[in-house]
Order: C-alpha cells, then structure tokens, then sequence
C-alpha cells in the first residue's frame, strides 16, 4: 500500500472495527497500516472482506496478513514465478529481478539447470530445497513471494458504489482519522471507496 491507499484503507479497518465493537484510536490504526503497509490494497480489503464474515474476533495485524495471502511460499508459486520468468523474452539467458527466485536458482544448480528440469522434477527439487532457502532468505532479509503479490482488484460491492446517506457518527470509530483521509474526503465516515482511488 501507499500513502495515497490510507483513506480508503482506514475506511475499510474502522468498519471492521465498528463491526467487532473494537475502539479504533488514531494510534492503533497507524499501527496496522504499518504493519500491512508493504501488501497490496487489494490483498488487504480482501482480508478485511474474508475477517468481515469469517473472524470470531477482531483480527490482529498478523492474522489480516494470513486471510491477505501472506505466508511461506510453496512449491507450485515458486513453479509458477520461475515458469512466468522462463516464458519471458530472454527469459532463459537472464536472472530474475527478485532476489529470492536468484536465491532459488542459485540452489538449483543456475538458470540453465533450471530452464531445462522438466516441470515435475523442478517441483520436487522445490520442495526438498524450499525450507532451508526460505530459512536463508529470512536471515538475509529478503523478502518472500507470497499469493498476495497477485492481487486482483477487489470487486466493488453495492454497498461501496450504491449513493447512500451519511452514515451518524458514534463513538470513537466512526470518523477517519486526518491521517488516514484522502486529499478529497469532504465527509467522514465508513467505506465508501469512489474518492479517487482504484481499488
């Protein structure tokens, strides 16, 4: 996410929150964003989506970043990442721009071994490799492919594009904070995502 991402997200967070009656404070919504903030938009209002009709609870930052897609990558993404490169112009002759695919690579043998193991054997050589390459690049702070970094635009729901009254504020949650409003918000309130941003 973006600073440009914070209105709509705050939005989305505080009617979570109104949901779970969980106070909001200004503090405590700064904290998730950071927490969330390297994941795609979209891969966030899914989770706040998912968490919405799933989630007992009111969701901790780590368990947003689980329902995003976030996690220890597999064998069948890496597969997927390494096949997208290899199909690629020129795709076999030059390393990947992540550096834990180059990692991967590495471990495998270099990109020619890679290119010419067919698709079965790369997967297993995958999975007996992945654990000790993801505890690698942890150590080294690299970061991991995960499912969220193939966000899609999360489809907007008649809630978020249908014209509706202002919604009464009450309580702590129901205004967004100054720092989590977009440049042209005119009113406070909870999710409504036509404010100039394309999520």
């Amino acid at each position: 996410m973006t600073k440009d991402d914070r209105a709509v997200f705050g939005r989305h967070l505080i009617a979570l929150a109104e949901t779970f009656a969980e106070p909001m404070s200004s503090a405590r919504l700064y904290g998730y964003f950071a927490a969330l903030t390297e994941l795609p938009l979209p891969a966030v209002l899914r989770a706040i989506e998912t968490a919405l009709s799933t989630a007992r609870f009111f969701p901790r930052p780590a368990e947003l970043r689980e329902l995003a897609g976030v996690g220890a990558p597999d064998a069948g993404l890496i597969e997927t990442l390494l096949v997208s490169h290899l199909r690629q112009a020129a795709g076999e002759q030059r390393l990947p721009g992540d550096a834990f695919l180059r990692l991967l690579i590495d471990r495998l043998g270099g990109l020619r071994q890679v290119a010419d193991m067919p698709s079965g054997v790369r997967i297993s050589a995958l999975r007996s490799i992945l654990p000790s390459a993801i505890t690698a690049a942890r150590m080294r702070g690299l970061a991991l492919p995960c499912e969220a970094m193939d966000a899609r635009p999360v489809e907007r729901r008649s809630l978020d594009t249908q014209p509706s009254a202002p919604i009464p504020e009450s309580g702590v949650c129901s205004t967004v904070p100054t720092f989590f409003r977009g440049a042209d918000d005119e009113r406070p309130g909870l999710p409504r995502d036509d404010a100039g941003t394309d999520d």
